[in-house]
């Protein structure tokens, strides 16, 4: 047997040349036919990768097994001796998954600086929906005391809400039981007496005294991981709305002397 790269004269039963390490193909000799070369499905493979990661802003996460699969495949197709093609197929793939790598080190920049304006602008944001909320806890209260005086203030949170048929309309009139002073997500839940109602990260709590009727009301608001909110709200019946560091050890709600000792809080 004749090696078609070389031309060495090789044993009938050798796969490959021992001179240029050329693999054998049985049956040729020089002057044949060789094999029609077939594309290799990795350079595709990468191509396609490489076309995707370019379409999604040259995303690393496909230009990296792009890469890969183009190396492997230049790799296969020069030591194929003629039997696969496809190497500006790869080349291509190479290319366009190293631009994503180009584009990875200004992904990272531009996330370090933007990151910090983003999270202050979070923050009022999540400061002002608290505040909000709880405002709107205090102006229900008013309106129920003025509509239910032989009761007082409401007892809890879904005393104010809609219960749990959620209906207030002519069918189904407000009662003392559940006034419909209040529209919101926080009303959704089972929140009567000291169960509390959970809203953004917080739980809300309104506590009255035990007189009857109810004289004072205090509402607590505490987050529930204090090292991402780090702060507590309360408010009473003097519609003061107050905040303070939160405590991790906190586990009781604030009291109205609690809370009338804490600066009050600035609008949002």
């Amino acid at each position: 047997m004749v090696c078609l790269t070389c031309g060495a004269s090789v044993p009938g039963e050798s796969t490959y040349c021992s001179k240029c390490k050329s693999p054998l193909v049985p049956g040729q000799s020089p002057g044949s036919a060789l094999p029609e070369a077939q594309t290799d499905g990795k350079a595709v493979a990468s191509l396609i990768l490489g076309i995707f990661s370019a379409l999604f802003c040259f995303n690393f996460l496909l230009g990296i097994p792009a890469i890969i699969l183009g190396h492997i495949s230049r790799s296969s197709i020069r030591k194929s001796t003629g039997r696969l093609k496809g190497n500006g197929i790869a080349r291509t793939g190479l290319i366009l998954g190293y631009l994503s790598l180009l584009v990875l080190p200004f992904f990272f920049m531009m996330s370090a600086i933007l990151h910090p304006y983003f999270t202050l602008a979070h923050k009022p944001a999540d400061e002002s929906t608290i505040v909000a909320t709880v405002r709107g806890l205090n102006t229900a209260q008013t309106r129920y005391r003025a509509s239910y005086p032989d009761v007082g203030y409401a007892p809890d949170i879904a005393t104010l809400g809609h219960g749990s048929d959620r209906k207030c309309d002519s069918t189904s009139p407000p009662t003392a039981k559940r006034a419909c002073l209040i529209d919101d997500v926080i009303t959704d839940q089972d929140c009567g007496g000291t169960q509390a109602c959970w809203k953004r990260g917080y739980s809300f709590i309104i506590q009255a005294d035990e007189q009857k009727p109810h004289q004072q009301y205090v509402i607590t608001v505490t987050p529930i991981a204090s090292d991402a909110r780090p702060k507590n709200y309360c408010s009473t019946s003097d519609g003061v709305i107050r905040s303070e560091k939160a405590n991790p050890g906190r586990t009781t709600l604030y009291t109205a002397a609690e809370c009338a000792a804490i600066t009050p809080l600035e609008d949002p």
